[in-house]
């Protein structure tokens, strides 16, 4: 083998081992926590965690609510620009939650239910409002409703699914051990912030208000 096939050879294996640390460290963030209802007609403390490995970049990943009477988005989060804090947690979350959220949206946003919240690969951009549900390009996904919601067989089956997870007024859906149990319910709700200062890219920042107009400007289904 000549100097410039090894040459040749170690460029190519240092890409590949490149790729496949960039891979895995996409894989790796997951939603560990969600609590959607509380106590109450107004909901104070909704709030979406996400855990995976420490201060590790959220560049390129998105949040994105689905409403189970559309299997449509109709909310979205890009997180680029953010990242996770040293203990390996993000917060998405009103403003009443403790501790307060890297990203804000308002009261009685998230959905009781049967909706979802699903962790995708891609920009805000890729879900305007409206957009089907689906497993392109999906992360992870969660499924939940009320004990009264019964199972929605087309939004379990757009995102990958099989449960239907039973959020109550004073429990939260969280995975057991966090970050790589299975989702388990009636867990106590315990949100994380990342506890370090975030700095999202502008873009993120006028999306996110566009998103949030787009909210109040469309009409909620009814709980």
């Amino acid at each position: 083998m000549t100097a410039n096939q090894v040459r040749s050879l170690t460029f190519l294996a240092t890409i590949a081992t490149c790729l496949a640390i960039a891979f895995s460290s996409q894989a790796a963030v997951v939603i560990n926590e969600i609590d959607a209802n509380q106590t109450g007609s107004t909901d104070l403390q909704e709030f979406v965690e996400l855990s995976g490995p420490a201060n590790l970049s959220l560049n390129g990943y998105v949040v994105v609510f689905i409403n189970g009477a559309t299997d449509a988005s109709y909310l979205s989060f890009d997180l680029d620009g953010y990242q996770l804090g040293n203990t390996g947690f993000f917060l998405l979350g009103n403003p009443g939650v403790v501790p307060t959220p890297d990203v804000l949206f308002p009261t009685t946003t998230l959905q009781n239910g049967a909706d979802a919240v699903a962790l995708y690969l891609g920009n805000a951009t890729d879900f305007p409002l409206g957009t089907p549900a689906t497993t392109t390009n999906l992360v992870d996904a969660i499924v939940y409703g009320g004990s009264n919601n019964p199972p929605d067989t087309t939004l379990l089956a757009s995102l990958g699914q099989s449960t239907q997870y039973i959020d109550t007024d004073t429990t939260s859906i969280s995975r057991v051990p966090n970050g790589t149990g299975p989702f388990t319910e009636n867990t106590s709700p315990t949100p994380m912030n990342s506890g370090i200062p975030q700095v999202p890219e502008p873009s993120s920042i006028l999306l996110g208000m566009t998103l949030v107009g787009l909210l109040f400007a469309s009409s909620r289904r009814l709980r």
